[in-house]
């Protein structure tokens, strides 16, 4: 078994980023908290899938850097509710809404990473 990570917050304090700031990890970005409410021009059924996803995602974690990423699981999310998909293209569609899940955090996998 590997190493266990240091904390990026650790590696700032000691002054490891000052030689060479490019290998900051993506946790060290700072970045303004998600808007949550949807954009009043979208579909209702994507307004809806969008709530629900910033509902489930933990606290502090989604960023308005993630706005895209949330977008685009919210319109996954929205045309697997909304229409009657045939088998292969339903799994491709879920296989890449779990992939979005995936980053944000929002599976218990995903979610183990920001408890640190």
């Amino acid at each position: 078994m590997g190493r266990p990570r240091t904390s990026a917050k650790i590696l700032e304090l000691r002054g490891a980023f000052k030689k060479n700031p490019a290998r900051r990890r993506y946790e060290m970005i700072r970045s303004p908290p998600l808007n949550t409410e949807p954009d009043s021009t979208w579909p209702p059924a994507l307004q809806e899938a969008w709530t629900r996803i910033v509902e489930s995602a933990p606290d502090g974690v989604l960023k308005q850097m993630d706005r895209q990423t949330v977008r685009i699981a919210a319109q996954l999310e929205a045309l697997l509710d909304r229409y009657e998909i045939d088998d292969p293209m339903y799994s491709r569609l879920e296989r890449a809404l779990w992939r979005y899940r995936l980053h944000l955090g929002l599976t218990p996998l995903a979610r183990m990473r920001f408890v640190r």
